[in-house]
Protein backbone atom coordinates (compact mmCIF):
# COMPACT_ATOMS: atom_id res chain seq x y z
CA UNK A 1 0.00 0.00 0.00
CA UNK A 2 1.23 3.32 -0.64
CA UNK A 3 0.95 6.61 1.44
CA UNK A 4 1.31 9.84 0.20
CA UNK A 5 4.54 11.05 2.40
CA UNK A 6 3.32 15.04 2.37
CA UNK A 7 0.57 17.58 2.05
CA UNK A 8 0.00 20.48 0.56
CA UNK A 9 -1.48 23.22 2.87
CA UNK A 10 -3.87 25.45 1.62
CA UNK A 11 -0.50 28.12 2.24
CA UNK A 12 1.56 26.23 0.01
CA UNK A 13 3.73 25.22 2.92
CA UNK A 14 4.06 21.03 3.02
CA UNK A 15 2.95 18.59 5.74
CA UNK A 16 4.89 15.55 6.56
CA UNK A 17 1.68 13.74 8.15
CA UNK A 18 3.27 10.97 9.93
CA UNK A 19 6.28 12.68 11.14
CA UNK A 20 3.33 15.22 12.48
CA UNK A 21 1.09 12.22 14.25
CA UNK A 22 4.00 10.54 15.82
CA UNK A 23 5.01 13.59 17.26
CA UNK A 24 1.55 14.57 18.58
CA UNK A 25 0.86 11.25 20.14
CA UNK A 26 4.33 10.96 21.83
CA UNK A 27 3.23 14.42 23.24
CA UNK A 28 0.16 12.83 24.61
CA UNK A 29 1.68 10.09 26.03
CA UNK A 30 1.15 10.36 29.83
CA UNK A 31 4.25 9.83 32.58
CA UNK A 32 3.43 5.92 32.85
CA UNK A 33 3.79 5.21 29.01
CA UNK A 34 0.21 4.91 29.12
CA UNK A 35 -2.22 6.94 26.50
CA UNK A 36 -6.03 7.77 27.56
CA UNK A 37 -8.48 10.04 25.70
CA UNK A 38 -10.77 12.03 28.43
CA UNK A 39 -14.23 10.98 25.96
CA UNK A 40 -15.13 7.71 27.71
CA UNK A 41 -17.23 7.01 24.24
CA UNK A 42 -16.09 3.12 22.90
CA UNK A 43 -13.82 2.75 25.97
CA UNK A 44 -11.49 5.01 25.08
CA UNK A 45 -11.02 6.22 29.14
CA UNK A 46 -9.55 2.16 29.08
CA UNK A 47 -6.07 3.07 29.43
CA UNK A 48 -5.10 -0.45 28.16
CA UNK A 49 -7.25 0.07 24.66
CA UNK A 50 -6.35 3.45 24.37
CA UNK A 51 -2.62 2.79 24.64
CA UNK A 52 -2.82 -0.42 22.37
CA UNK A 53 -4.36 2.01 20.08
CA UNK A 54 -1.60 4.59 20.00
CA UNK A 55 0.84 1.75 20.01
CA UNK A 56 -0.67 -0.01 16.77
CA UNK A 57 -0.85 3.40 14.85
CA UNK A 58 2.58 4.17 15.60
CA UNK A 59 3.72 1.08 14.45
CA UNK A 60 2.04 2.03 11.35
CA UNK A 61 3.86 5.23 11.11
CA UNK A 62 7.68 3.68 11.85
CA UNK A 63 6.99 1.10 8.87
CA UNK A 64 6.22 4.14 6.42
CA UNK A 65 8.80 6.63 7.39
Amino acid sequence: MIFQRAFELADGSSVNWRAELTKKLFNLQKPDGSWINENGRWWEKDPVLTSCYALLCLERMHAGL
